[in-house]
């Protein structure tokens, strides 16, 4: 979404060809048509749609290295209470 945001700030260019064929009573019409979007300003336009798309991928981001974070020192705690646990049945033993 962030990238499809980034897209609408480049100028697309659009180029239209039709050719109509009417009824017995009028004649067949040809047209071309081009259309360029003028960006005046560009530099100093504020796109709040681009950044709230890349807030969105800055918090994902921050969300995924958070729950890695939980994740490793849960891991951790359950190494440790393992080892624990096998120094104790050796001392048992």
């Amino acid at each position: 979404e962030a990238k499809l945001a980034e897209a609408d700030k480049k100028v697309d260019w659009t180029v239209e060809v039709a050719f109509l064929q009417r009824g017995p009573d009028y004649s067949n019409m040809a047209s071309v048509g081009v259309s360029v979007p003028l960006q005046w300003n560009q530099r100093n336009r504020q796109d709040r749609e681009l950044a709230a798309k890349l807030a969105a991928v800055e918090q994902a981001r921050a969300e995924r290295e958070e729950t890695q974070r939980m994740l490793a020192a849960e891991i951790r705690t359950m190494i440790e209470e393992w080892t624990n646990g096998r120094e104790r049945i050796a001392r048992f033993e």
